[in-house]
């Protein structure tokens, strides 16, 4: 080349109005929290996914004869060669299968499919291509940065060069370094962490990036990465701090570091992300812009400390059945029923937890005899339960959010009243005991899990009030539900499944009588 370059750089960057209120706040809630920035679950295959430790270089193209090629393809070499965050890996091999196509270069490195094959086959987790359009007196130089293995846009750069007279490659490589330092410079992250052993960290920069001993690095991890449907650029990263680590020593292109701290719930583990570095001099430096926006995500996106509170809805069936001791009398029905339900829990620390639970329901009400199965009575019924209890929840991972089992034990109390007169065998009925409870909530995909919860009923007892079957000699009791859940962010749930509540009553005559309530229990649920 025997012009000089002057650079100029440019970037491109129900009927009852109790119901109806409680349903208002329900939808009124709903939507205030949806309009908060949704942040997916903690994912540490995003973490690896985009570690992006290895990096290669398509041979340039440009449109005047391949006159960059070579001076653009050193100059990346010597770049790389000079820092530790990214290995270089050798393209050579694809760079000759390509330019023996019979399909224009230029034409088959803008082809998703052609550079997720050579990613593959190179083990390279992104790609730089590279453009030059001379435009006149002017060359336009267009360098991107692709994520494979979808060829989604991790960064873009353009600036351009006018030549003159005398020799310029010095400028050029310049121009062009400060390039890669820009699109390098759009990612929310400074490094990785390569690795941990107890409270030993390591990352993959050392001394090669001015990092030194004492030298403070917060760490985080990825929770979402949103990319744009269309364009396949990504529009948005989601971080959330892990903590911070201490470093201790230093090599050229490694960094050795003890844990300082954690986030409560969350582990720095490998492929996280160091998204600040706060040098050892001056360790009182405020959060940078970038970090400021981290900051305040985080005080949204951190697990949360309190406990939660669900109110939702209770819609189904209510279904009673008795009869005597050899089955020749006895009465059956039911009706739908529509109700609310309340419950929260209490946080004693990570592990300890109080439970309440409240359901009410009412229902239109018939019934009738089990023996000539003529109908003999209309009317309405309501059923009130109420449930303490604490419990013990085993974290399968350090993710607060993660997959994860309960056992609980408390009391309990249900009540069923009926408007029929105590004649028809509908007088109110109590059920009251303890009970086991043993549970698990299963993340499945993204932000959609399963939930399960089962109630045993022990050392339960049951009351008539109107002694229509006389005094009681036992009573048992079972609840479960069964259903799934949208976690819109970490301080929302919309939860929906199948709520199944039980109960029957021995007496001393020999008679039994079930209650049953299969209802279906849409609800949200609030963390603090």
């Amino acid at each position: 080349m025997k012009k000089k370059f002057r650079a100029r750089a440019s970037t491109t960057d129900p009927c009852f109005k109790p119901f109806l209120l409680f349903i208002g706040v329900i939808v009124s809630a709903s939507f205030s929290l949806a309009t908060v920035p949704k942040l997916a679950q903690a994912n540490p295959e995003l973490d690896r996914q985009y570690s992006l430790e290895t990096v290669g270089v398509l041979r340039s193209w440009d449109n005047v004869d391949g006159l960059f090629a070579d001076y653009v393809t050193t100059a990346y070499k010597d770049f790389f060669a000079r820092q530790s965050r990214f290995k270089l890996q050798d393209l050579t091999k694809a760079d000759v299968i390509l330019a023996k196509s019979k399909i224009p270069y230029n034409k088959l490195i803008d082809d998703t499919e052609v550079l997720s094959q050579v990613a593959r086959s190179m083990h390279s987790e992104s790609i730089i291509r590279t453009k030059i359009y001379k435009e006149g007196p002017r060359y336009r130089f267009v360098v991107d940065w692709l994520h494979a293995p979808q060829i989604q846009m991790l960064a873009t750069d353009t600036f351009t060069l006018e030549e003159s007279t005398d020799s310029g490659i010095t400028e050029f490589r310049g121009a062009l370094e400060k390039s890669l330092l820009r699109m390098i410079g759009q990612l929310p992250f400074q490094a990785n962490v390569t690795g941990r052993d107890q409270d030993s960290v390591t990352v993959n920069i050392g001394a090669s990036s001015q990092l030194k001993k004492g030298d403070t690095l917060i760490t985080a991890t990825l929770e979402e990465v949103r990319r744009h449907p269309l364009l396949h650029t990504i529009v948005e990263w989601r971080l959330v701090r892990t903590g911070r680590v201490i470093v201790d020593e230093v090599d050229e292109s490694i960094a050795f570091c003890k844990v300082k701290e954690e986030e409560y719930g969350r582990q720095i583990a490998r492929f996280q992300k160091v998204v600040q570095i706060i040098p050892t001099s001056d360790a009182s430096v405020p959060a940078s812009p970038d970090t400021d926006e981290l900051a305040r995500q985080r005080a949204f996106a951190e697990p949360p400390r309190l406990g939660w509170i669900s109110p939702g809805l209770w819609i189904g069936g209510l279904s009673r059945q008795s009869s005597s001791l050899n089955g020749t009398k006895g009465k059956t029905g039911g009706g739908f029923l529509f109700g609310v339900k309340g419950e929260g829990q209490l946080w004693f620390d990570r592990q300890w937890f109080g439970e309440l639970s409240l359901k009410y329901g009412s229902a239109g009400y018939s019934h009738k005899d089990i023996v000539t199965n003529v109908e003999s009575g209309d009317g309405s019924a309501s059923v009130t339960q109420f449930k303490i209890d604490t419990g013990y929840t085993y974290h399968l991972t350090p993710d607060f959010f993660g997959p994860k089992a309960w056992a609980k034990v408390g009391y309990e109390s249900t009540s069923y009243n009926f408007t029929l007169s105590p004649s028809e065998g509908t007088s109110p009925t109590s059920f009251t005991g303890l009970f086991l409870s043993i549970g698990g909530d299963l993340p499945l995909r993204g932000e959609y899990g399963a939930l399960l919860n089962l109630d045993f009923g022990i050392l339960g007892s049951g009351n008539e009030s109107g002694r229509f079957n006389g005094a009681s000699s036992g009573a048992s009791s079972v609840d479960f539900f069964v259903g799934g859940y949208y976690r819109m962010n970490r301080r929302f749930d919309i939860k929906v499944g199948l709520d199944f509540m039980g109960q029957n009553i021995d007496f001393n005559n020999g008679a039994t009588m079930t209650h049953k309530v299969i209802a279906i229990g849409p609800s949200a649920l609030f963390y603090f």
